[in-house]
């Protein structure tokens, strides 16, 4: 019946560019491939991120993306911080502390 639409992708074949996945037995959709690290087939599927701790695929390619500019804008601010500010915080402390 409809109820089952969710299961039809499980079945689609080679006719329309699936490939059997024997380790998760089921029909990959042409974007995807299984990740050894998780041992799950993700569709879209990119890398999987160690830093995330999951596969990056279409589903949370944003999030990842996300994540990418976070961390770099963390950096600058923290090299920006340390390679300009830092030097003058320092001399300011000790200055007091004499």
């Amino acid at each position: 019946g409809d109820d089952d639409d969710d299961d039809d992708n499980d079945c689609r074949g080679p006719e329309e560019g699936w490939r059997y996945c024997a380790i998760c037995d089921v029909h990959q959709p042409p974007t995807a491939a299984h990740c050894p690290d998780c041992q799950v087939c993700v569709d879209g599927y990119d890398h999987h991120c160690p830093w995330m701790g999951i596969c990056i695929g279409k589903r949370n390619m944003k999030a990842f993306m996300t994540f990418n500019v976070v961390w770099l804008l963390y950096f600058f601010y923290a090299t920006i911080w340390v390679v300009f500010l830092g030097e003058s915080v320092m001399h300011t402390v000790d200055k007091h502390e004499e």
